[in-house]
């Protein structure tokens, strides 16, 4: 956010305990790191659709379809999927439970 912000000075981007950490603070702590990685990538992903997202969660307004094609809207979901597998730690076998219910339900249809 302060590198977003036009600080670009290391010993201003310091983050407070008590700050909120969000995509984009994590990104600066793995550039000052100087971490590349398939993380960082996914990340720069996610934050490049966030003017879109804002527009659209603020002000109410279409989805621009010229600039979310299925294959960036794809693209976002691996890098979504991405980020809660790295950094939360969560099963990948969560993003297949509705694909299992429903294959559960059709056996007890037949």
């Amino acid at each position: 956010m302060k590198k977003s912000r036009g600080i670009e000075d290391t010993e201003e981007r310091i983050f407070s305990v008590q700050s909120t950490l969000n995509l984009l603070s994590y990104l600066n702590i793995l550039e000052f790191y100087e971490y590349d990685s398939q993380l960082q990538t996914a990340i720069n992903g996610i934050l490049s659709l966030n003017g879109e997202r804002n527009k659209v969660a603020h002000g109410l307004s279409e989805i621009d379809t010229r600039l979310l094609s299925r294959k960036k809207l794809k693209q976002l979901s691996e890098n979504l999927r991405l980020l809660l597998v790295e950094c939360l730690g969560i099963d990948s076998s969560y993003f297949n439970y509705y694909d299992k219910q429903n294959k559960e339900l059709i056996k007890m249809l037949e």
